[in-house]
């Protein structure tokens, strides 16, 4: 890849924080090239692990998969209180409508567009290789600082997997950084806790019959996004927009359904191929462009595709009992904000999310993302949508829940971040979010601890729109490396 200095960093950043940019790019840029779907670490364990061995760093990981490697102090900050800079090194991975990518063997292709970073066709990534790229990068680029651990978790985006399964002993220390927010000039001191769920079953099928017609209905171009971040931004879920179009539909029954590729990404583009009684055809046509123009009002910043093509071909298909029971369980569990907080303004307080609704040869899954800064909230989810799974025949599981993570505005970890975006002119944003952040298990498996998150600005996170704008890393890099050299200040 091709870029500059001058043309992709800001001009106002510090020499340091250009040149550990520009280090943090390379290693960025090194890991795109890396296959890191959740659950399927091998690749990018094996990639840090030589790298660690390249730059003569200790380095191990613990029986579920989650990579550290210790960088000594520089000269003289020997006696600096030790500190954990911390990312994920999985990644959220969706392709655009009509791309074919192998995400278990492929990695992904980045483009340099001016001061920003895509992919070519697909997620980027850079939730959160960048945050692992920026401590990769003050390890073997930083002048100053003191004794570090940089801690690589693996199966982040599927739920805080690897932290919820971490060896404690790896914090190992009471100060640590996390390098996963999405938005420059913002602290994040607290963030929300997860209930991740599947509804299953299996049904019976038969044959699609000679007066039914087979179709298939298809939603791409939606805007998809992040289950947490983006939910209170009103945006169609691909998984509830076809169940949109399918339900009420009389003698419907589903053939195959895929939507969504994760629980915690508002899904982009939904298909389904549908077996109708032929003398319906015209009225369903009807219905679906009577819902596309209810949508232009609804959701105004949408541009949706619809397609609705004829198929031909011999193929079983659910019961129109057990189709119209699947569809209207999807269309009655909770989409978006269900409540704002009344502590924080502006903070949404619980939501849901239908991430996965799928069918193929009669095994039926939905699958929900739900969050909540109440415990209270998400446990009264859990025995809502068990209530409704059993009534719709389905078995409902619970894959994982994580705690929330009540951090304080006013650590003094915290407080020398704001005082080192303070050096730089800038008055930081002190943010609790509506998302998942590693630091809510840290919390409960090292108490006391002190913890903040930084990061560059990327947006469109788990989307084919993940952007990473490279204006904001500098000045990130910058502040992070003006807060490492002044740890031992702490009290």
């Amino acid at each position: 890849m091709d870029y500059t200095i001058d043309t992709v960093w800001n001009p106002a950043a510090s020499t340091e924080g250009n040149r550990l940019t520009s280090l943090a790019l390379d290693e960025f840029v090194g890991l795109t090239a890396v296959p890191r779907p959740g659950f399927h670490m091998g690749s990018v364990i094996a990639y840090c692990q030589a790298w660690a061995d390249k730059h003569g760093f200790a380095h191990g990981r613990d029986d579920y998969g989650n990579f550290w490697m210790d960088v000594p102090a520089t000269p003289g900050f020997e006696n600096h209180p030790k500190v954990i800079l911390q990312a994920h090194m999985d990644m959220v991975c969706v392709a655009a409508a009509g791309k074919t990518i192998d995400f278990k063997t492929e990695g992904v292709t980045p483009v340099l567009k001016g001061t920003r970073l895509t992919a070519d066709g697909t997620s980027l990534g850079a939730d959160n290789g960048i945050g692992m790229a920026a401590a990769m990068a003050v390890a073997v680029g930083a002048a100053e600082h003191g004794p570090l651990r940089c801690l690589f978790t693996a199966d982040e985006d599927v739920g805080l997997v690897g932290a919820a399964h971490m060896d404690p002993s790896l914090l190992d220390c009471d100060l640590l950084v996390n390098i996963d927010l999405e938005e420059e000039n913002q602290l994040c001191y607290s963030c929300a806790g997860n209930l991740r769920a599947t509804m299953k079953k299996t049904a019976d099928v038969d044959a699609v019959t000679a007066a039914e017609t087979l179709l298939n209905v298809s939603v791409t171009n939606l805007l998809g996004g992040h289950s947490g971040m983006d939910i209170h931004k009103n945006r169609l879920c691909g998984a509830k927009a076809l169940v949109g179009l399918l339900a009420g539909v009389e003698g419907v029954r589903l053939v195959s359904v895929k939507a969504g590729t994760a629980l915690n990404a508002i899904s982009q583009n939904a298909g389904a191929v549908i077996a109708l009684p032929a003398a319906r055809l015209d009225a369903f046509v009807a219905h679906v462009e009577a819902v596309q123009e209810a949508w232009k009002t609804t959701y105004p910043n949408e541009t949706p595709e619809l397609a609705v093509d004829i198929l031909t071909g011999q193929v079983d298909a659910l019961s129109v009992e057990d189709s119209r029971t699947v569809i209207e369980l999807v269309a009655a569990l909770p989409q978006g904000v269900i409540a704002m907080s009344q502590k924080v303004e502006g903070l949404v307080q619980t939501s849901s999310n239908v991430g996965v609704f799928t069918v193929e040869n009669g095994a039926v899954e939905v699958g929900t993302s739900s969050r909540s800064c109440v415990t209270a909230d998400v446990e009264a989810l859990e025995t809502r949508f068990a209530g409704m799974a059993e009534q719709a025949g389905l078995a409902f599981t619970a894959l994982g829940k994580y705690p929330g993570w009540d951090g304080a505005p006013d650590s003094p970890l915290t407080r020398l971040f704001e005082s080192a975006y303070a050096h730089f002119g800038v008055k930081a944003e002190l943010v609790a979010i509506h998302a998942g952040l590693e630091p809510s298990w840290f919390s409960a498996k090292r108490p006391g601890m002190q913890m903040v998150c930084l990061g560059p600005t990327l947006t469109g996170a788990h989307t084919t729109d993940e952007t990473l704008r490279l204006d904001t890393l500098a000045p990130t890099m910058d502040v992070l490396l003006h807060a490492l050299k002044r740890v031992d200040t702490l009290a």
